[in-house]
């Protein structure tokens, strides 16, 4: 996994890790979406877990931050592997960057 994959991966997670809001458990929920990611046979399919993804790092939460990052991981390992364009997902995950 690329340097600026990771990176990106990272300040995701920690933004929804440390946010503090009503939502508890975050990490289930990145765990969740990232069985569904990993389900993905097609670039489609991984575009919605992605917005999803966006949407939730919108309401915070806090949660297990290993268990999150690992999540994490997985899910761009997954949406890469299902077709998703690699810039799209940059785009996206650019925008957890500037919150």
């Amino acid at each position: 996994m690329s340097s600026r994959l990771v990176t990106l991966w990272l300040i995701f997670t920690l933004f929804l890790v440390v946010t503090t809001s009503c939502a508890r458990n975050v990490h289930e929920k990145i765990e969740a979406l990232a069985d569904r990611a990993c389900a993905c046979t097609n670039a489609a399919c991984a575009e919605q877990v992605v917005d999803e993804l966006v949407q939730l790092s919108k309401q915070g939460g806090y949660g297990d931050q290993q268990r999150a990052y690992a999540a994490s991981v997985r899910i761009g390992k997954c949406v890469r592997e299902a077709g998703m364009n690699q810039d799209k997902f940059f785009d996206a995950m650019s925008k957890l960057e500037k919150k």
